[in-house]
């Protein structure tokens, strides 16, 4: 039983072989931006007599609710929380901090964003 190289769209594999035989492993690195499909720390994916196990696919990668301590979201986003999370990349949403704390701005609502590298910048509230 062989299998082809895998087609990782927004992503690649290593190592690189014309042909895998069954039991073989390879690493999936996705590009910026995105992540390996599967909770699978090891990015791993193995030729079975079923094709590749799991998939090696590269999805785009969300950004999940913000824990802020001592801050929260605007209302809106604090009651919805279980239907708008996780957000698209380039998605903003406002954060404030609580009585006697305060963000790095100083402003009373700061504006975050989701980013391929996450929320930008990290919320956080510092003590005053």
């Amino acid at each position: 039983m062989t299998c082809d190289p895998p087609a990782v769209t927004n992503g690649a594999f290593q190592p690189p072989k014309s042909v895998f035989r069954e039991k073989d492993v390879i690493r999936v690195d996705c590009n910026r931006g995105f992540h390996f499909e599967t909770d699978n720390r090891d990015r791993r994916a193995e030729c079975t007599k079923n094709g590749w196990l799991p998939i090696p696919r590269c999805i785009l990668k969300l950004c999940d609710y913000p824990h802020i301590e001592n801050g929260r979201l605007t209302g809106y986003y604090k009651n919805h929380r279980e239907k708008d999370f996780p957000v698209r990349l380039g998605v903003t949403i406002f954060y404030r901090c609580l009585d006697g704390y305060v963000s790095k701005s100083e402003r009373t609502w700061n504006l975050i964003r989701c980013t391929a590298d996450g929320w930008d910048p990290m919320p956080k509230c510092l003590s005053k």
